[in-house]
């Protein structure tokens, strides 16, 4: 659950410091994002809110993602000699 955490914090804080400089690089970029907070605070969104739930589904995919591989790879055997699943590293 730690790994799905300080992703989400390292996917969330890139996704500050993204906006964050296509804002200071790009006044077009900048205007777009003008249009679409003026519409998501029209009604009733923060911006920031809709980007950090979408940076939880994202987490929640790759988890999906990873669990699926994982017992498809046990199914194969590929993966049956380990004893557990915290030995198997995250591919996602």
């Amino acid at each position: 659950m730690r790994k799905r955490i300080k992703s989400f914090l390292i996917t969330a804080s890139s996704l500050v410091g993204t906006a964050f400089l296509s804002v200071v690089l790009t006044p077009e970029w900048a205007s777009f994002l003008g249009f679409a907070n003026d519409k998501l605070l029209g009604w009733g969104i923060p911006a920031g809110v809709v980007a950090l739930v979408g940076v939880l589904v994202s987490e929640v995919w790759k988890q999906i993602l990873n669990k699926n591989i994982i017992a498809s790879a046990i199914k194969e055997g590929v993966a049956s000699s380990s004893a557990s699943f915290d030995e198997i590293p995250e591919l996602y």
